[in-house]
C-alpha cells in the first residue's frame, strides 16, 4: 500500500550510536524537536509536499472508498493523509486521532478541526465505526501490551478493513539497523512473530513491513 510513498535510492548511512538515549527521550516527547528540530531528535522538518497524494489514491482504490465512506487514520501527525483523502473524496466522516498536542496545533489543510486528542491504545468511537482504519508506524512504538491493545482497538472500531505498519527485521544486522535508526520502535520482529502477536490481539486487518530493505539502511562501515 505504501509503495506509491516516493522514496530515495540513497541508501540512508547510519553510524553506530549516532541515536543515543538523549535523542530517544528527546524524541518520546514527540513536540517541535521531534517534528520540526534536529535529525537525530525526529524528521528534521516535518513539511507538507503533496507525497501523500498517491498513497491516498493507493487506498481508495485498493478499498474500494467513495465520499460516504467513513475513515479512521490512528496518530495522523501533522495530518497530510487525512488532507489528501479530503482534497479526493470531498467528505466529512474522515477522522483523525493524535497524542501529540504540538501535531494538533500544526495540523494541515483539511486535517484541521478533524483529528481528535486521543490514545491509540484507547480510541473514542464506538464498535464498527469505520470502514477503514489505518495506523502507520504506531504499533511498534509501544510495550507489547500496548501494541496488543491498539491492535484489539483497531478491529474494535472497524467494520472489517485495516491497514498497518510494523517493524520488522529478519536477521541480527537488519534488527541492529533498525535499533540504531528507529528513535521511537520498540518492537522489531520478524513477520513470523508479528503473525504471532497478530493471532493473539484477534486482528485481521492487512499489513507492511517497515525494515532495514525498505528504509534503504546501512551502517557505514
Amino acid at each position: 500500500m505504501l509503495g506509491a510513498y516516493p522514496t530515495s535510492s540513497t541508501k540512508r548511512v547510519i553510524q553506530r550510536g549516532q541515536r543515543g538515549l538523549q535523542e530517544r527521550l528527546i524524541a518520546s516527547e514527540r513536540d517541535s524537536r521531534f517534528f520540526d528540530g534536529e535529525r537525530n531528535y525526529g524528521y528534521g522538518g516535518l513539511k507538507y509536499d503533496g507525497r501523500w497524494q498517491n498513497v491516498a489514491e493507493s487506498f481508495i482504490n485498493k478499498f474500494n472508498l467513495h465520499r460516504y465512506s467513513r475513515i479512521l487514520q490512528i496518530q495522523t501527525e501533522k495530518g497530510f493523509l487525512i488532507h489528501e483523502f479530503g482534497k479526493i473524496l470531498g467528505q466529512d466522516s474522515i477522522l483523525g486521532t493524535e497524542d501529540s498536542n504540538y501535531a494538533l496545533e500544526h495540523l494541515h489543510g483539511f486535517a484541521s478541526g478533524r483529528v481528535l486528542l486521543a490514545s491509540p491504545v484507547t480510541l473514542p468511537f464506538p464498535d464498527n465505526t469505520f470502514d477503514l482504519v489505518i495506523c502507520l508506524g504506531v504499533t511498534y512504538t509501544q510495550n507489547l501490551g500496548g501494541a496488543v491493545a491498539v491492535l484489539r482497538e483497531i478491529e474494535r472500531v472497524s467494520r472489517g478493513a485495516s491497514f498497518i505498519t510494523v517493524a520488522n527485521a529478519e536477521s541480527e544486522r537488519d534488527h541492529e539497523l533498525m535499533r540504531e535508526w528507529s528513535l521511537l520502535g520498540n518492537l522489531i520482529f520478524s513477520e513470523e512473530d508479528w503473525l504471532t502477536i497478530f493471532h493473539y490481539a484477534g486482528f485481521t486487518g492487512s499489513y507492511d513491513l517497515v525494515n532495514a530493505e525498505s528504509l534503504g539502511l546501512a551502517f557505514n562501515d
